[in-house]
């Protein structure tokens, strides 16, 4: 199943290796969802509960306190992923 406009959900989390930043994955899942980006300064990142086997998760570095990086981050997840 896609979203809205017909294509497949892909989201980010930043802090996506907290507890909180799990539960929000767990809240967002629906069945259009096929992509989950995991981001925080400490990769690799994995779910703990798992998804449905249709979703994909993956983790990628990322430090807000690095403001300078935020941009780059931002354009490498869209050459990536498309929209997210």
């Amino acid at each position: 199943m896609n979203n809205a406009i017909n294509q497949p959900q892909t989201i980010v989390v930043l802090g996506g290796g907290s507890d909180i930043g799990q539960a929000i994955v767990h809240q967002l899942a629906s069945p259009a969802l096929r992509t989950v980006i995991l981001a925080g300064r400490t990769t690799p990142i994995a779910m703990a509960a798992p998804l449905p086997d249709n979703v994909r998760v993956v983790s990628a570095a990322f430090d807000a306190v690095d403001h300078a990086g935020h941009e780059a981050f931002i354009g490498g997840l869209a050459d990536e992923y498309g929209t997210v």
